[in-house]
């Protein structure tokens, strides 16, 4: 029971997931998400108006995704793989 309390307190709390833009479930959750994607927005901006020629395209997205599904029905599936292979 300790390792899975410790686990989910791992997890919802530090662990940074890429589906929901590197935030934790935690934040993501508390509605904490938007400013710290903005303020990563902000980040990468002044980064790349400051050296230009570090950056080979687009700045990362981030940002905030509207819906998160664990098991998405089969038409959020197909409609998600067919957005990832048009970009």
């Amino acid at each position: 029971r300790q390792w899975i309390h410790q686990f989910v307190q791992w997890y919802n709390l530090e662990h940074r997931h890429s589906a929901i833009r590197y935030v934790t479930p935690g934040q993501r959750h508390g509605g904490e998400d938007t400013a710290l994607l903005e303020k990563r927005q902000k980040l990468y901006e002044t980064a790349k108006a400051r050296n230009p020629y570090r950056w080979s395209g687009e700045t990362r997205n981030w940002k905030p995704v509207n819906e998160v599904w664990l098991n998405p029905p089969k038409e959020i599936r197909a409609k998600d793989q067919k957005v990832g292979n048009s970009s």
